[in-house]
Protein backbone atom coordinates (compact mmCIF):
# COMPACT_ATOMS: atom_id res chain seq x y z
CA UNK A 1 0.00 0.00 0.00
CA UNK A 2 2.77 2.29 0.51
CA UNK A 3 4.13 2.24 -2.49
CA UNK A 4 1.21 3.10 -4.70
CA UNK A 5 0.11 5.77 -2.07
CA UNK A 6 1.62 8.56 -4.23
CA UNK A 7 -1.28 7.88 -6.79
CA UNK A 8 -3.88 8.43 -4.24
CA UNK A 9 -5.03 11.85 -4.20
CA UNK A 10 -5.30 13.89 -1.01
CA UNK A 11 -7.52 16.79 0.26
CA UNK A 12 -4.16 18.62 0.84
CA UNK A 13 -3.37 18.27 -3.22
CA UNK A 14 -6.48 19.33 -4.13
CA UNK A 15 -6.32 22.24 -2.48
CA UNK A 16 -2.62 23.03 -3.79
CA UNK A 17 -3.85 22.58 -7.57
CA UNK A 18 -7.21 24.84 -6.38
CA UNK A 19 -5.24 27.87 -5.20
CA UNK A 20 -2.34 27.23 -8.02
CA UNK A 21 -5.62 27.62 -10.73
CA UNK A 22 -6.64 30.78 -8.75
CA UNK A 23 -3.31 32.35 -8.55
CA UNK A 24 -3.03 31.82 -12.75
CA UNK A 25 -6.63 33.26 -13.26
CA UNK A 26 -6.06 36.34 -10.63
CA UNK A 27 -2.26 36.53 -12.70
CA UNK A 28 -4.31 36.69 -16.18
CA UNK A 29 -6.97 38.93 -14.85
CA UNK A 30 -4.42 41.29 -13.34
CA UNK A 31 -2.85 41.30 -16.96
CA UNK A 32 -5.44 43.48 -18.01
CA UNK A 33 -5.88 46.99 -16.91
CA UNK A 34 -9.39 47.65 -18.01
CA UNK A 35 -10.69 51.70 -18.21
CA UNK A 36 -12.86 50.91 -14.83
CA UNK A 37 -10.14 50.08 -12.35
CA UNK A 38 -7.67 52.72 -14.64
CA UNK A 39 -10.21 55.26 -13.40
CA UNK A 40 -10.59 53.58 -9.62
CA UNK A 41 -6.57 53.60 -9.18
CA UNK A 42 -6.25 57.07 -10.42
CA UNK A 43 -8.96 58.61 -8.28
CA UNK A 44 -7.11 56.52 -5.42
CA UNK A 45 -3.84 58.11 -6.50
CA UNK A 46 -5.67 61.85 -6.19
CA UNK A 47 -7.07 61.37 -2.95
CA UNK A 48 -4.02 60.04 -1.49
CA UNK A 49 -2.36 63.05 -3.17
CA UNK A 50 -4.28 65.25 -1.89
CA UNK A 51 -4.70 64.08 1.47
CA UNK A 52 -0.47 64.28 1.47
CA UNK A 53 -0.95 67.56 0.25
CA UNK A 54 -3.49 68.76 3.32
CA UNK A 55 -1.06 66.83 5.89
CA UNK A 56 1.63 69.15 4.85
CA UNK A 57 -0.14 72.25 4.09
CA UNK A 58 -0.49 73.97 7.49
CA UNK A 59 3.27 72.44 8.42
CA UNK A 60 5.52 75.41 9.80
CA UNK A 61 8.23 73.16 10.82
CA UNK A 62 11.87 73.70 9.94
CA UNK A 63 11.24 70.74 7.70
CA UNK A 64 8.59 72.62 5.80
CA UNK A 65 10.27 75.66 5.25
CA UNK A 66 13.81 74.06 4.08
CA UNK A 67 11.26 72.61 1.27
CA UNK A 68 9.80 75.67 0.79
CA UNK A 69 12.98 77.56 -0.14
CA UNK A 70 14.25 74.87 -2.14
CA UNK A 71 11.24 74.74 -4.40
CA UNK A 72 11.46 78.97 -4.86
CA UNK A 73 15.46 78.28 -5.15
CA UNK A 74 14.86 75.64 -8.09
CA UNK A 75 12.35 77.05 -9.89
CA UNK A 76 13.50 80.87 -9.45
CA UNK A 77 16.86 79.62 -11.13
CA UNK A 78 15.32 77.69 -13.59
CA UNK A 79 13.47 81.30 -14.88
CA UNK A 80 16.55 82.90 -14.23
CA UNK A 81 18.49 80.85 -16.98
CA UNK A 82 15.61 81.14 -18.73
CA UNK A 83 15.85 84.85 -18.97
CA UNK A 84 19.19 84.62 -18.99
CA UNK A 85 19.60 82.45 -21.94
CA UNK A 86 17.25 84.87 -23.99
CA UNK A 87 19.17 88.26 -22.68
CA UNK A 88 22.76 86.39 -24.54
CA UNK A 89 21.00 84.54 -27.79
CA UNK A 90 21.66 87.47 -29.82
CA UNK A 91 25.37 88.34 -28.78
CA UNK A 92 26.47 84.75 -27.88
CA UNK A 93 24.56 82.21 -29.54
CA UNK A 94 26.83 79.14 -28.18
CA UNK A 95 25.93 79.92 -24.83
CA UNK A 96 22.73 80.22 -25.15
CA UNK A 97 22.75 77.08 -26.68
CA UNK A 98 24.13 75.38 -23.83
CA UNK A 99 21.81 77.32 -21.31
CA UNK A 100 18.88 75.75 -23.34
CA UNK A 101 20.22 72.19 -22.69
CA UNK A 102 20.98 72.65 -19.13
CA UNK A 103 17.72 73.87 -18.91
CA UNK A 104 16.21 70.77 -20.76
CA UNK A 105 17.90 68.36 -18.39
CA UNK A 106 16.39 70.06 -15.65
CA UNK A 107 12.79 70.30 -17.13
CA UNK A 108 11.55 67.43 -15.36
CA UNK A 109 13.00 67.59 -11.63
CA UNK A 110 11.34 71.46 -11.77
CA UNK A 111 8.51 70.19 -13.04
CA UNK A 112 8.48 67.30 -10.18
CA UNK A 113 8.71 69.94 -7.67
CA UNK A 114 5.98 72.37 -9.15
CA UNK A 115 3.41 69.81 -9.16
CA UNK A 116 4.66 68.50 -6.18
CA UNK A 117 4.98 72.03 -3.93
CA UNK A 118 2.62 74.63 -5.72
CA UNK A 119 0.30 71.80 -6.78
CA UNK A 120 -2.16 71.56 -3.91
CA UNK A 121 -2.68 75.80 -4.31
CA UNK A 122 -3.27 74.94 -7.57
CA UNK A 123 -5.90 72.54 -7.00
CA UNK A 124 -7.44 74.18 -3.87
CA UNK A 125 -8.06 77.12 -6.04
CA UNK A 126 -9.54 75.14 -8.96
CA UNK A 127 -11.45 73.30 -6.56
CA UNK A 128 -12.58 76.88 -5.12
CA UNK A 129 -13.88 78.70 -8.61
CA UNK A 130 -15.49 75.16 -9.02
CA UNK A 131 -17.53 75.80 -5.07
CA UNK A 132 -18.52 79.12 -5.96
Amino acid sequence: MGFFSFLKTSEKAVDTASNVIDAGVKGIDALFFTNEEKSQASMKVTQLWIKMQEAMANENSAKSITRRYLAFGFCGEHIFLGLLMVGVWPWFPKYAAYILEFIKTQSTIILAIVIFYFGYWGVQQIIDKIKK
